[in-house]
């Protein structure tokens, strides 16, 4: 059964990252109808042309979690369907169960009438999470930057995901 989209969520959720910057500014979503949201690819999240795949993730991930009304990915699944480029698109969603915790969605990009991206997510709201908290990660261990490989730029790499103006040279 499929249960509707929560259009109630016209403010953003409120944020778990408490620092606003320029990724957060490029992701955002504002409710553009029933179960639909607006967004715009921006420039300089992109590998050689094309928006990074994490970016649009990102930004289809936002619009899920205001059609649940949940701020929390869970788990997150997304299919590549064609390269996004800077622009407009639309963000169609579409709830499939909702529990007391958690909330399970798709949701489509399109720019124009092309799908971008397919994603399947459950969100909750982890600030209500009771018990204990598990945590085994670490970043891995790595060489000091004198004893890595200097990469000199060449053609088309590294590729131009510095942002608009700016090369891997001048980082």
């Amino acid at each position: 059964m499929v249960h509707r989209c929560l259009m109630i969520h016209l403010e953003p959720l409120p944020a778990r990252c408490p620092l606003p910057g320029p990724f957060a500014t490029a992701t955002a979503v504002q409710p553009a109808a029933a179960c639909q949201w607006s967004a715009s690819i921006h420039p300089g999240w992109d590998i050689a042309g094309n928006a990074n795949g994490g970016y649009l993730l990102a930004v289809a991930a936002r619009a899920l979690a205001a059609a649940t009304g949940r701020p929390d990915p869970v788990t997150v699944t997304a299919h590549y369907l064609s390269p996004g480029r800077p622009g407009s698109v639309r963000i169609a969603a579409e709830i499939l169960k909702e529990g007391r915790r958690f909330a399970t969605g798709t949701a489509t990009m399109f720019s124009g009438a092309r799908p971008l991206l397919a994603v399947l997510g459950t969100f909750g709201d982890l600030s209500q999470a009771e018990g204990p908290e598990l945590v085994e990660g670490a970043p891995p261990e790595l060489p000091p930057p004198g004893q890595c490989v200097r990469l000199h730029p060449a053609g088309t790499f590294p590729p131009p995901v510095h942002g608009p103006g700016r090369s891997a040279a001048a980082s």
